[in-house]
């Protein structure tokens, strides 16, 4: 049987990627810094694997803020789309679902920080 490969983009489409595999977890992050990232209530991530992904396009716009001192965020440059969390010294990456082209199947999904969870 042949795997799907998953694709995704940012909002302007100058970067575009390519997934391998099926995420490991889906993760909901409430905590401020990703609510600020995201611009939301909570930030949604796939985890995946770093050899998992293949950058196809845009290399050039993908930008990088390091939002603490144990990770690292990548953004693309023209149009501020969130596209990945990445702790330092970690083999996987939490990639931002909204980014994903292909749909995902539904699966169980871990809350984190759920004290900052916004009351509204």
């Amino acid at each position: 049987m042949e795997r799907e490969i998953l694709k995704g983009s940012c909002l302007c489409g100058a970067i575009q990627f390519e997934l391998s595999a099926a995420p490991s977890e889906i993760i909901r992050c409430h905590c401020r810094m990703c609510q600020k990232a995201h611009g939301a209530s909570f930030a949604s991530f796939a985890r995946f694997r770093h050899e998992e992904f293949s950058l196809l396009a845009g290399a050039d716009s993908l930008q990088t803020y390091r939002s603490s001192d144990v990770a690292q965020r990548t953004f693309c440059g023209h149009c501020g789309s969130s596209l990945q969390f990445m702790r330092d010294g970690r083999d996987t990456f939490g990639l931002a679902i909204s980014a994903l082209d292909t749909p995902l199947e539904p699966r169980p999904i871990q809350d984190y920080y759920a004290e900052s969870r916004s009351g509204w």
